[in-house]
Parts: structure tokens; C-alpha cells; sequence
């Protein structure tokens, strides 16, 4: 586990699933987890989805996307896998 990360079993992580829940355009990710609402990093992750999760967009290279005007990570449930950077 990565240190400072809270595993969903755990008592804060327990609350943090607990409040992520209520909210529809929010989402605190559990990191290097499985399931909804985790991400991954990965040094040269795949485009689009796959079996490690989907790519976030804005980490893909494409200059024309950015987190501000993807949201991918906030509307989606599906695991994340973001680029090593």
C-alpha cells in the first residue's frame, strides 16, 4: 500500500466511501485499490479502456484536453489509470 493511502476497510476509509457515495460530481479516489472509484499509475498506460481501467485523457498527451475540461475522473465510477509522470 502506498504510504498515506487509507484502504476502504479501514476507519477513514470507511467514512471517505461513505461520503464519496452521497455525491453525484464527486469523488475521492482510493489509490492503487480495485473497484469503483480507484486509480492506478502505470508508466505507459494504453488510450481509452482496458483492463487496468481507462486512461485519463488529460495525462495522454493530447494537448487539447485538460482536466478542466474533461472531468472523466469525477463522472466516472470506473477505476482510473493515470500516466507515471
Amino acid at each position: 500500500m502506498v504510504s498515506g493511502a487509507h484502504r476502504r476497510e479501514a476507519e477513514t476509509g470507511s467514512v471517505i466511501e461513505a461520503e464519496s457515495a452521497k455525491w453525484a460530481r464527486f469523488r475521492i479516489r482510493f489509490s492503487f485499490g480495485e473497484g469503483e472509484r480507484s486509480a492506478t499509475v502505470m508508466d505507459d498506460p494504453p488510450w481509452g479502456r482496458h483492463d487496468a481501467g481507462i486512461t485519463c485523457p488529460a495525462d495522454a498527451e493530447h494537448s487539447a484536453i485538460s482536466c478542466g475540461s474533461c472531468g472523466l475522473c469525477v463522472g466516472t465510477r470506473e477505476r482510473i489509470v493515470f500516466k507515471q509522470h
